[in-house]
């Protein structure tokens, strides 16, 4: 049987394998759509932001987590999101931790192609971050941030 160079996206869980081309389809719709479901998430939650509520987003972006993504482009732009809607709700500690996570993957694998027109890249990351220190009264974070910016190669 020939392999996929698009086997690994054929793995739905890791209980389950599907080999067949048709399976593999299947598996690849799923994911395309898991991801297109989680976008769709995002972009409500950042409206819900933009509306000054920001409480009714948390719960959109919570739902994320139950969900399979394995485009790292998608997660670390889900994480930085949940910060900012933390920076919204003066939670600091949480904020730092979303922003963490959205770091971390970011500094760990390549975001990938932006399927879903997020906009997401290592600049972004560095503005929802400086958004986030702003937001939360940290100004010195913030400039520090904005300096890392202006001297990146991003």
């Amino acid at each position: 049987m020939v392999q996929s160079r698009y086997e690994p996206l054929c793995i739905v869980s890791k209980e389950e394998r599907l080999d067949d081309r048709q399976g593999c389809a299947r598996s690849l719709s799923l994911v395309s759509r898991l991801h297109l479901w989680a976008a769709g998430l995002g972009r409500m939650s950042l409206l819900l932001i933009y509306w000054e509520q920001p409480q009714e987003a948390l719960p959109l972006l919570q739902e994320t987590r139950q969900l399979t993504i394995q485009s790292v482009g998608i997660r670390c732009w889900l994480a930085a999101v949940e910060a900012e809607i933390y920076a919204h709700l003066d939670d600091a500690n949480a904020c730092d931790e979303a922003l963490g996570i959205a770091k971390a993957l970011a500094a760990r694998e390549p975001l990938g192609e932006d399927y879903y027109a997020t906009g997401f890249n290592p600049s972004r990351l560095a503005g929802y971050e400086g958004a986030c220190f702003v937001r939360l009264h940290r100004p010195e974070r913030a400039l520090k941030q904005r300096s890392l910016i202006g001297s990146s190669s991003i």
